[in-house]
């Protein structure tokens, strides 16, 4: 537990003294990444309806195929790391993504599960 906290707080340290030096770069980085994570579930055309579940609002049977395969995944415990490299690679040979796409619908899978 002391090792971790060390590491967290070096890893704090670092952030912190790179903010000092370069504020204008580290506000434009932070402003990217709040836009890209805003923007994320538009990517995927998911609108947000009113009095509806957030499945209920994927469009694409890919994603929602993707969601449902995690969940499974998810089931007893969280999955190991060749569980899930197993789905990306099935994910990409059943529903032919290309890599991007795979990550992203796990991820998406992810947040909806």
């Amino acid at each position: 537990m002391p090792f971790l906290i060390l590491l967290v707080s070096l890893v704090a340290g670092a952030i912190w003294w790179w903010m000092r030096r370069n504020p204008r770069e580290a506000l434009d980085i932070a402003q990217d990444v709040v836009t890209t994570a805003a923007n994320a579930p538009r990517r995927f055309a998911f609108r947000r309806q009113t009095n509806l579940h957030p499945v209920d609002g994927i469009d694409d049977a890919r994603l929602a195929a993707a969601a449902l395969a995690i969940s499974y995944l998810e089931l007893d415990d969280l999955p190991v790391k060749e569980d899930r490299d197993r789905l990306y690679v099935l994910l990409r040979a059943r529903f032919r993504f290309d890599e991007d796409e795979a990550q992203e619908a796990l991820v998406f899978g992810r947040w909806v599960v």
